[in-house]
């Protein structure tokens, strides 16, 4: 008889268990596992459900199931896979990509698992799985959560979140912040003063509501701005920008800065070398705007991916003329937004490091 511990919906443990295949209480929650798994050339590894499951028999997904009863997380990942796949592992060569908490009854974790292994050597367990194949990382997220293949995450927030995550994995990042996922905004009013409740990304605002984001505008020694080119999939996908994003909930907006950066292009600078040029008001945004000056070649720049897909340094005159012309499409915009940016963008770029930056 299968036991698991039960929690309530902070992950508070409830103090009492719970049989497996009956319906879990209202309220409370069971803890559940997945892993993916992949290989140095990036592919993931995906195993097919039995036809003797229950529940989506032949259909493929990464390697998960229950925590059981006095079991932690990184216990059941390594317990599942040696016995879904006969693979032997050790807890610490886990990485906690993602916790996706309420699904149904279940509260996830989600983990990444570098391994590289031959499908022939894979051990099937019966009434379990059958069959085992490596997908390309991008075709596996073309096809997660559609047809007969399972995402490990739900709904399109948490996917994007993990998809994003496991870009970064693959590029060498092993630690992940687990308390804002789907991203959270702290509200503001006009006056950029706390309103005292968030909303989530993609959610719509209301009259009087307003987020923060920030933008980075990093000057090599030339005097040359770099910008990085918009991944396709994203709206206004192949536009080139400077590095940008939204401020999390309970994040400073220098704070914010540094992290976009780093996420964007792979570069890192700490708050104090950052200067704060201005702050603008736009429609449902503060956004601050902000100059580094960092010598980065190229070939070290590291693209995010689904966000970033190119990456370049630009004379800041020809900068300004290619966002002249980007203009045309929309005048207005482009007459109260961009255009009051070139001023302090090229008092920064000759050296001024202080500047009134009242709204």
């Amino acid at each position: 008889m299968e036991l698991w511990d039960l929690y309530d919906k902070d992950r508070r443990p409830l103090g009492r268990t719970h049989q497996r295949g009956l319906p879990v209480p209202p309220g409370a929650y069971h803890l559940a596992v997945i892993v993916v798994i992949l290989n140095p050339k990036g592919e993931v590894l995906l195993t097919r459900r039995a036809p003797e499951k229950d529940a989506c028999p032949g259909w493929w997904e990464n390697t998960g199931g229950s925590v059981l009863a006095g079991e932690t997380s990184l216990e059941a990942i390594t317990r599942e896979l040696r016995e879904e796949t006969g693979l032997t592992t050790q807890p610490e060569e886990f990485t906690l990509l993602l916790r996706e908490d309420c699904r149904t009854d279940c509260h996830f974790d989600i983990f990444a698992l570098t391994r590289d292994v031959k499908i022939e050597d894979i051990q099937f367990q019966p009434e379990e799985t059958d069959a085992a194949r490596w997908m390309p990382l991008k075709d596996w997220e073309a096809v997660a959560g559609t047809g007969q293949t399972l995402c490990p995450a739900s709904g399109e927030d948490y996917k994007q979140e993990l998809y994003r995550r496991i870009g970064q994995y693959l590029q060498g990042q092993r630690h992940f912040p687990q308390n804002a996922t789907p991203e959270l905004w702290d509200l503001y009013d006009k006056d950029r003063q706390l309103l005292g409740r968030t909303i989530q990304r993609g959610q719509p605002m209301q009259e009087g509501e307003y987020h923060l984001g920030v933008t980075v505008a990093v000057f090599n020694t030339k005097g040359e701005i770099l910008s990085t080119r918009r991944a396709p999939g994203k709206s206004f996908a192949g536009q080139w920008e400077l590095p940008a994003g939204g401020v999390q909930a309970g994040e400073s907006p220098v704070s914010a800065a540094c992290r976009e950066l780093w996420e964007e292009t792979g570069i890192s600078a700490a708050a104090d070398e950052l200067t704060l040029l201005l702050w603008q008001v736009r429609p449902h945004l503060h956004a601050a705007f902000y100059g580094l000056t960092k010598e980065v070649p190229l070939e070290q720049i590291v693209l995010q991916p689904r966000e970033t897909d190119g990456a370049r340094w630009v004379p800041f005159d020809i900068w300004i003329q290619e966002q002249e012309q980007t203009g045309m499409d929309s005048p207005e915009w482009h007459r109260q937004f961009i255009q009051p940016l070139y001023v302090p963008l090229r008092e920064y770029k000759d050296g001024k490091r202080f500047f009134e930056t009242h709204t």
